[in-house]
């Protein structure tokens, strides 16, 4: 914890982010740098104004060179970090958020107290896909599914994929007839094309979706989108139910 403290630290003191940076922030570690220097020779040898500039001069010409280095190190240490975090929140396949971060994404949404609804998505009949056209097809179809689901959220919608052929999706601001629009638009078949074939497939999704409550934990929230997704299965796919019950009431 320690390390990764100081670590953010030194990312955030001395990497170079814009322009601005490429003057302030050298500026900045000189002046730490000048500052150790001067302190740690006025508690040996005393203090010496007659010194002052020859004492800035050397400290910036001897100083220069590591400091260049240093911050380019850390800058491009920086971006390799962000890089790996970008990496342990993506899924790889989709490049949707992968589950970990729409958790994160849901403990967002709960916290800020405003009308969030979250979905969790399956695709349907997607076995059939991979034992009639192979994984590789199968993986194409789920790429096709997370392209229709971002064609139809708005900026501030969070979409992730769950695992397997589930998706999760939390909109902002959308109840009544506004979700349930949604709702048929997300449920409505979509044509995919199969590659290296002249078929041309039929995917389409089934929805359980319930609305977000201030109290909620992610595993109540989840027992109730599960719930209205069996309905929904059950009822003939395609479609969208919602789940407002308790969570007690969601699994009976």
């Amino acid at each position: 914890m320690i390390y990764r403290l100081v670590f953010n630290a030194l990312l955030a003191l001395l990497a170079i982010r814009n322009q601005r940076d490429l003057f302030y922030k050298p500026v900045a570690v000189f002046a730490v740098v000048y500052a150790i220097r001067f302190a740690t020779e006025t508690l040996v040898s005393g203090f010496d104004v007659s010194r002052l500039t020859d004492e800035i001069i050397i400290t910036a010409i001897v100083a220069s060179p590591f400091l260049v280095v240093g911050m380019a190190i850390v800058t491009h240490m920086e971006k390799l970090h962000s890089q790996l975090a970008d990496l342990a929140a993506t899924d790889m396949l989709t490049d949707l958020p992968n589950r970990r971060a729409f958790m994160a994404a849901f403990r967002t949404a709960i916290d800020a107290k405003e009308d969030w609804h979250m979905l969790i998505i399956d695709v349907d009949h997607f076995k059939r896909v991979n034992d009639k056209f192979g994984h590789a097809v199968g993986d194409q179809a789920l790429i096709r599914v997370a392209s229709h689901l971002r064609q139809h959220a708005r900026m501030d919608d969070k979409i992730g994929r769950l695992g397997g052929e589930e998706f999760g999706m939390l909109v902002r601001d959308r109840v009544g007839a506004e979700i349930e629009a949604l709702g048929e638009t997300l449920t409505k078949p979509f044509s995919f094309n199969v590659p290296d074939n002249n078929n041309s497939l039929s995917l389409s999704v089934s929805v359980g979706a319930t609305p977000l409550r201030s109290s909620d934990t992610i595993e109540a929230a989840f027992v109730r989108a599960d719930r209205a997704l069996y309905d929904a299965k059950l009822a003939g796919r395609a479609q969208m139910v919602i789940c407002d019950d308790e969570p007690e009431k969601a699994v009976a």
